[in-house]
Parts: structure tokens; C-alpha cells; sequence
């Protein structure tokens, strides 16, 4: 199954103010995080969950951009997994320039 992924507002203010990523890498961090995480979220809420039991999980995604690689670590909310939606609610990122 497909899963519907949104971002929670916070999470797409949050993206939208890291500071260096081009709004294409913006683009491409969206895109591939909906692609990956729609096909796979029952695979990283199995294996990355917060806690024994949770409905939330951890979920890492990596974006270069120009000579940055955008490590960003999310929280996700897969509480209306029935219905076929996660939302994601946390984002952090860290930079890794080159050279």
C-alpha cells in the first residue's frame, strides 16, 4: 500500500528556513521524502519506532545540494495509518559541507 504523507506546517516552515538549500533541493527533499516514505512506512515504523508499541517513528533523509549534503531526521506520525495518511510532525537538520 501507498500512504499519503503530509507535512505538518512547522516541518514545511522549518525546511523552507534551512539555510543554503536551493528551493530545487527543496523540491527534491519533498519529493523523495513522499516517495520513500509513502512506499515504505511500514518498514520504518517497524523498524525505527520512539518507543516499544509507538505510532511514531524516526525517519532520516539525505539531500545534496551545491557542495552541502542536508541530513535531515524527521518524526513521523503514523497514527491515521489506517486511512492511508502519516504526517510528517519533527525535522532537524545537519550540514555536511564539502572540503
Amino acid at each position: 500500500m501507498t500512504y499519503y504523507v503530509q507535512f505538518g506546517q512547522e516541518v514545511r516552515d522549518y525546511i523552507e528556513a534551512v539555510e543554503g538549500l536551493s528551493a530545487a533541493g527543496r523540491d527534491a527533499l519533498m519529493d523523495g521524502v513522499t516517495e520513500e516514505l509513502g512506499r515504505d512506512v511500514d518498514e520504518f515504523l517497524r523498524t525505527r519506532p520512539l518507543s516499544p508499541e509507538s505510532l511514531h517513528f524516526r525517519y532520516d533523509y539525505v539531500q545534496p545540494d551545491d557542495q552541502t549534503l542536508y541530513i535531515f531526521d524527521f518524526v513521523v506520525d503514523a497514527t491515521q495509518m489506517e486511512v492511508g495518511v502519516v504526517t510528517v510532525v519533527y525535522a532537524e537538520c545537519t550540514l555536511h559541507r564539502a572540503g
